[in-house]
């Protein structure tokens, strides 16, 4: 097992590469907030690459990098003796530019959480406000130069600050998206990504396709596979219709409405038979009344509901 001191030059030397992934950059982020070694090591390589004056991107051949990796690895030396390499270093190509100082500026996120149906708005550290939809997890880190979201899973609507001086970026499994100052909706359900613009415009990076300009009233979807689809036009007071407590359908669906509403309510709903899944879908429903939502159903469609096992089943009625 790596030794602080060996796991900080690690992941220095990772960052160095700048071909650190976000999944990397999530384990950095976790070891940082481990504990208090961790981040003293990591802050004692911080302090001496704060003294570098001038970029050495160019300096840094593939060569050097690989050779950077494997000491990293292989070092089994004092902390003394690495960190005086590592001084040579940034007296030599002056570092300091390469590292994101986000990662820095607070080893431990502010995390926030909502459970199944609860919806809640949270006031960021910088000013910008987020609003959380049900069952959702988002960690944010603001530092000096940057502003970074995870969008671990749910739903939520930012409201950010307008700082051109400091991007704010969120990072989701399927992308990054990165604004200055705007509104707009992240969605990360089902290992896909919908990204929403309300006001302003917005670049999104899908992790495995072209980036793209998302403009007010614009759209994307980013797959499992991490590929975005074609930008299109959405209609706000349908797809947010939830910050009001509401869920909004025109001629959806029957199977993706009762998945929709499995988002919110206590109990599942299932359909108990196949030939009910295409049924068009137009209306309302409250977020906080599952016996209306189901009553609704059970109307329209003239089904039976059933509970087996705490599940709802809407079946068709016998005649």
């Amino acid at each position: 097992m790596l030794t602080p001191e060996d796991a900080a030059a690690y992941w220095y030397a990772r960052l160095l590469s700048k071909s650190i992934s976000q999944e990397e950059t999530a384990a950095l982020e976790r070891w940082l907030a481990a504990s208090d070694e961790n981040q003293n090591a990591f802050s004692s390589y911080r302090e001496l690459l704060s003294t570098a004056d001038g970029a050495a991107e160019e300096i840094l051949s593939q060569k050097f990098e690989a050779e950077l990796n494997e000491l990293a690895l292989k070092r089994r030396t004092s902390i003394r003796r690495f960190a005086a390499l590592a001084a040579t270093l940034v007296m030599i190509v002056g570092l300091a530019g390469i590292i994101s100082t986000t990662i820095f500026s607070s080893a431990t996120p502010e995390r926030y959480a909502t459970i199944k149906g609860e919806i809640n708005e949270v006031m960021l550290a910088d000013g910008s406000t987020a609003k959380l939809n049900t069952n959702t997890v988002l960690e944010v880190l603001v530092g000096p130069d940057e502003r970074r979201a995870f969008v671990r899973s749910g739903e939520v609507m930012f409201n950010v600050e307008k700082d051109n001086k400091r991007p704010f970026i969120v990072e989701t499994p399927q992308g990054r998206i990165i604004v200055t100052g705007t509104v707009f909706d992240v969605c990360v359900i089902d290992g896909q990504a919908a990204v929403y613009v309300l006001s302003g415009a917005i670049e999104v990076k899908p992790a495995n396709s072209n980036q793209v300009t998302l403009l007010s009233g614009q759209s994307l979807h980013i797959d499992h596979y991490g590929i975005g689809g074609d930008v299109t036009a959405f209609d706000p007071s349908t797809v947010l219709a939830w910050r009001r407590g509401k869920l909004r359908f025109a001629e959806t669906p029957l199977e993706d409405v009762v998945q929709e509403l499995n988002r919110y309510f206590t109990k599942s709903i299932v359909l108990g038979d196949p030939s009910l899944t295409s049924l068009p879908v137009t209306g309302e429903f409250d977020t906080n009344d599952e016996e209306a939502a189901i009553a609704a159903l059970t109307i329209i469609f003239d089904l039976k509901k059933e509970i087996k096992n705490d599940v709802i089943v809407l079946s068709k009625e016998q005649g």
